[in-house]
């Protein structure tokens, strides 16, 4: 945890500062009211459910997956692939055959959610980034899941929205979705575990309740 926080803060620092060139340390720790950047970045981030339609800028992009590359891993394998799709025509065909793999597929509760008008796989996001794990290293779930959180924590650095997406992910696994996972490159092996919308925010939800009780020190 104390190396997924380090790279965090490089990601937030970035907002503040070119941290590639020589500053003062603290300087680059703490945006520009002297508060924590990566404590603030971590306790802003909300699962963002509606997005503007224009991309985020290239360089945003660049920096937010250079981050997410530079999470921990064990023993440094990096057992993941990480492609960002943005190609509008590929993310309508992949809801559109989603939603129709719902149709003849789903429980009542996920027929019930594709029923409203105003339903979208994706929430509408213009960006869509698929995480794909080493099915090979048994620490790959574990070190996938501190990139993901690396990206998203960067991207909340640059007030840039996300929100992680599981059932959407059930159907590139399924046969039927096998034909969008070619065009994605993935290196053999390596099999889609989950998916995480991204874009400019449309929305800023309060948080929700946390229980603190699940966090406790044994002195």
């Amino acid at each position: 945890m104390r190396n997924l926080c380090a790279y965090a803060l490089i990601c937030a620092a970035l907002m503040s500062c070119n941290c590639n060139s020589k500053c003062d340390q603290n300087k680059c720790c703490q945006g520009g009211d002297g508060k924590n950047a990566v404590v603030e970045a971590i306790m802003s981030r909300r699962s963002i459910r509606e997005y503007k339609p224009e991309q985020i800028k290239p360089e945003e992009l660049q920096t937010i997956l250079e981050c997410g590359i530079n999470a921990p891993s064990a023993m440094n394998r990096q057992p993941w692939a990480v492609r960002a799709i943005q190609r509008k025509s590929l993310l309508d065909s992949m809801c559109n055959a989603f939603v129709e793999h719902i149709k003849q597929n789903a429980d009542e509760r996920m027929l019930k959610r594709i029923s409203d008008p105003s339903y979208h796989p994706l929430f509408g996001a213009p960006k869509f980034i698929i995480v794909a794990a080493d099915t090979a290293n048994k620490y790959a779930l574990n070190d996938r899941g501190m990139l993901i959180q690396t990206i998203q924590l960067a991207a909340e650095s640059m007030d840039i929205g996300t929100c992680t997406i599981g059932s959407f992910m059930d159907y590139l696994r399924s046969p039927e979705g096998e034909r969008f996972r070619q065009q994605l490159n993935l290196p053999e092996g390596y099999a889609i575990d989950l998916g995480i919308t991204m874009g400019y925010k449309a929305q800023r939800p309060e948080a929700k309740p946390r229980d603190k009780a699940k966090a406790q020190v044994i002195e």
